[in-house]
């Protein structure tokens, strides 16, 4: 063995061994993602913490709400609970490690548990976060689509539960593997190429693919396919749109002549069907927002052959916006829900008002009332001039 050649190995062995404080351990561009890292988390923690505390207060004032809305606020609910869990337990440890770098505690014990759990932490929330807007995909495919028993039964709330537990299931159970040492060559620690907890090793070429299938494909897909079938039964099918417009005569025919029924059940059918378009349209536009930053990400991560292109600085801010969408997520949710925002307002401003389920309700049973007096007397003079 040559001289060069041996002198060569023991630099790059002893580049390895350098102290903390030496300049090459010091990668300044990751010290920039880390500063970045702390807004995103400090934004995400708050916003996901006061929707839940809201929903929380919200069960408090009024414990028996209508099943939809509970539906919607368990999923929601979900949502931030998700975001909350990445943006307080994982951001903050990434910032550290990012800015620290070699110096951090988390990279002097490569094999450490925390850091193992940092990572899983990581992977899971993230994977939690867009099965929790699959969940609110399905939810909505079935309130749109599905009728008459097969609608009650997939919105019911047991089933409801049941689709928020299955997704932390799905994703805990992908991810846990490496934490559990399953597999020898797939393992979870403090990685030198992107400063922070995550895969060290994937030599496992099936769990890989598994795992991006779960992690990337499947969500993906559903939210695709459940919101182009929901588009396409409102624009192309209207079988409900045309139900509800009705003239009275003819639901008045069916309840029996009787024309106050026939105008309650005309009131009610419409308030039912507008309140799904309004709750879908919600839906959809958080879960757009929600793809925009995820897809990105998701295809860079299947085009790029190495770790090392991953790690270039189109490939970190792509993360980073995955990270925004999931950090930001809740507060849109919040914003686009007019009654989750005036209540967020509401205990914001520590204003004793009546819940706003309340309100509107009443809102919603005066403006019934009237519609019930306006359609009585137009039937009335319809039926005096005839």
């Amino acid at each position: 063995m040559s001289n060069s050649s041996l002198s060569g190995k023991v630099f790059s062995n002893l580049s390895v061994l350098l102290p903390p404080n030496s300049s090459s351990n010091s990668v300044p561009v990751y010290e920039v993602y880390g500063i970045i890292t702390i807004p995103i988390g400090v934004v995400g923690f708050i916003g996901s913490l006061l929707c839940v505390w809201t929903i929380w207060r919200s069960r408090q004032h009024h414990p028996t709400q209508h099943k939809s809305s509970s539906n919607s606020n368990i999923l929601f609910l979900n949502m931030s609970l998700s975001s909350l869990l990445f943006c307080g337990i994982v951001c903050p440890f990434h910032a550290y490690a990012q800015i620290t770098q070699l110096r951090s505690t988390l990279a002097q014990r490569a094999d450490d548990s925390l850091c193992q759990f940092i990572a899983f932490a990581y992977f899971t929330t993230l994977t939690a976060s867009s099965y929790a807007h699959v969940t609110i995909a399905l939810n909505r495919f079935f309130a749109v689509i599905l009728s008459g028993t097969a609608h009650g039964m997939f919105q019911s709330k047991r089933f409801t539960v049941f689709m928020m537990a299955l997704s932390w299931m799905v994703a805990g159970a992908t991810f846990a593997p490496p934490l559990f040492r399953s597999f020898k060559t797939v393992s979870y620690g403090f990685s030198e190429e992107s400063m922070k907890c995550t895969f060290t090793s994937l030599g496992n070429s099936v769990y890989v693919i598994a795992y991006k299938v779960v992690y990337a494909w499947i969500p993906f897909l559903i939210m695709v396919l459940c919101y182009a079938c929901i588009f396409l039964k409102l624009k192309l099918s209207k079988k409900r749109i045309r139900h509800q417009n009705q003239p009275i005569e003819s639901i008045q025919q069916s309840n029996g002549g009787n024309p106050r029924v026939a105008v309650m059940k005309l009131i009610r059918q419409r308030r039912s069907m507008r309140g799904e378009i309004r709750v879908t349209k919600i839906a959809f536009i958080t879960c757009a927002s929600f793809l925009a930053c995820y897809v990105p990400n998701t295809l860079f991560g299947f085009a790029v052959k190495t770790r090392k292109e991953l790690q270039s600085p189109l490939g970190i801010a792509l993360v980073m916006l995955w990270w925004v969408g999931c950090a930001t997520n809740p507060l849109l949710y919040a914003y686009l829900n007019s009654a989750l925002r005036q209540r967020i307002v509401q205990w914001l401003q520590m204003k004793n008002i009546l819940p706003v389920t309340q309100q509107s309700n009443s809102a919603t049973g005066t403006a019934a009332s009237n519609s019930i007096k306006k359609g009585t007397d137009s039937t009335k003079v319809r039926e005096t001039s005839a």
